[in-house]
């Protein structure tokens, strides 16, 4: 495994896992193995936001699926059929939204859900058939991972599609092991749009999709062999005509910020990096209101009241919406929004959304107190606006909030003109078509 650091990469080597368990161990076995190093690792306190990548357990997975097709003869380009492979998708996130995105890829589409642990109820899968309407859903049987394999390259084999996109979640080897060596025409492996590579991030046979022009810059380095592709994020439910209102001079900005509960930290006692705090220092040093966007449950809104009752601020002026249908649509209803991307943990997608609603962005650039490389900061500033403020502590925030208010149309010009040269639908439909 390696992590990614400002200078320097850091090895753990564990030298049970090598690519010869695959003759010694069953399969299960071995996909069991590796998918639980990769849990107890990025979960893991000590790597929180750190770029993780698994050479050491991509080569088993290679060496688990590199001869499942022997014999077999390479698919037609005309076949036409792509294969969408996920191990779960939702209807919120925006992993989840940019996968429905690839359905624009070729003329016919199968969603495959892996469902690795067994875990989805009947609810779950109704949501993601719904969301994926009309494009058809198939869920592989119950069965342990090496099943769902076998099950998986079976169906590939019969189905004989001309592309397979893996959308794989970060423990989940099965899409990697069954497609690795399909006779295809394309093998795509598409990088979650947050901070944590996963199984298969290394291997070469792919064409490796990125979301930011720094993910790719790490990915390249870890798999040099490999094609590697920016497709700009983007939703296709984005109304592109939804832009905020115009500028209204007198009135104080109001702050919005995005993102669920595992985005930020909710530390009771003040500190730079909780997002409480910065909530009573927006709200104290200038802003109006502050919305939030997403699910945040009622221990972490006790948090935030406390911060803001400390500061003597009403609860009033925190205004929650949870999970909302569109950010950009929601953000267009609120007069002089100012946007403040979710911290530690950044959102790609939803910050797409803000731009495109034309709100002035205010980024948390704080460095790591420890020094190390924050790939989520660095990730998130290729996808800012050429006009935007950066803040490193709170107590920055009035001033910062003052010259955006003082030059308020400029800021919201850039970032409006930012969401449509790269991520307007136009502009995805060019990158997407590459891939084809």
């Amino acid at each position: 495994m390696i992590v990614q650091r400002i200078q320097q990469d850091v090895m753990f080597h564990d030298e049970t896992l090598t690519p010869e368990l695959a003759a010694r161990l069953p399969l299960n076995d071995v996909l069991g193995l590796v998918s639980n190093f990769v849990y107890n690792t990025f979960m893991h306190e000590m790597f929180h936001m750190k770029a993780l990548f698994y050479p050491q357990l991509d080569a088993i997975l290679h060496e688990l699926g590199s001869k499942l097709y022997d014999g077999v003869a390479p698919f037609p380009a005309e076949n036409d059929l792509h294969l969408i492979i996920g191990s779960q998708f939702s209807n919120v996130g925006g992993h989840s939204r940019i996968a429905r995105d690839f359905l624009q890829l070729k003329r016919h589409n199968l969603v495959v859900v892996t469902d690795a642990f067994n875990d989805q109820n009947d609810e779950q899968r109704q949501e993601m058939m719904d969301f994926f309407h009309p494009a058809p859903v198939l869920f592989l049987p119950r069965g342990n991972m090496a099943f769902k394999v076998q099950h998986l390259v079976a169906l590939i084999t019969n189905l004989r599609p001309s592309h397979v996109s893996c959308f794989n979640h970060h423990v989940d080897p099965i899409p990697v092991v069954a497609t690795l060596a399909a006779p295809v025409s394309k093998k795509i492996f598409h990088h979650h749009c947050d901070y944590r590579p996963c199984l298969g991030a290394s291997l070469g046979e792919y064409s490796h999709v990125d979301t930011t022009t720094e993910l790719q810059r790490l990915c390249c380095e870890r798999a040099p062999r490999h094609e590697s592709v920016v497709l700009n994020i983007h939703d296709t439910l984005i109304n592109t005509d939804v832009v905020s209102p115009a500028y209204q001079p007198g009135l104080p900005l109001n702050t919005i910020s995005a993102g669920g509960a595992s985005k930020y930290l909710f530390a009771a006692e003040p500190a730079e990096a909780s997002y409480p705090h910065v909530v009573a220092q927006l709200l104290k040093q200038g802003a109006g209101q502050h919305h939030h966007f997403g699910s945040l449950g009622d221990a972490e809104r006790a948090v935030i009241r406390a911060a803001m009752a400390a500061q003597g601020l009403a609860w009033e002026r925190f205004v929650y919406h949870g999970n909302v249908a569109s950010v950009s649509a929601s953000t267009a209803t609120i007069q002089n929004a100012v946007y403040v991307p979710s911290f530690p943990v950044g959102g790609v997608l939803v910050l797409v959304e803000v731009l495109c609603a034309g709100a002035p962005v205010l980024f948390n650039d704080a460095v790591a107190t420890d020094g190390e490389y924050d790939f989520t900061v660095e990730a998130h500033k290729t996808l800012l606006p050429e006009q935007y403020l950066r803040w490193t502590a709170s107590d920055q925030l009035g001033a910062l909030l003052a010259q955006l208010a003082a030059d308020y149309p400029r800021y919201a010009a850039s970032s409006r003109d930012r969401f449509l040269s790269s991520h307007a639908t136009p502009a995805f439909l060019a990158d997407l078509a590459t891939l084809a």
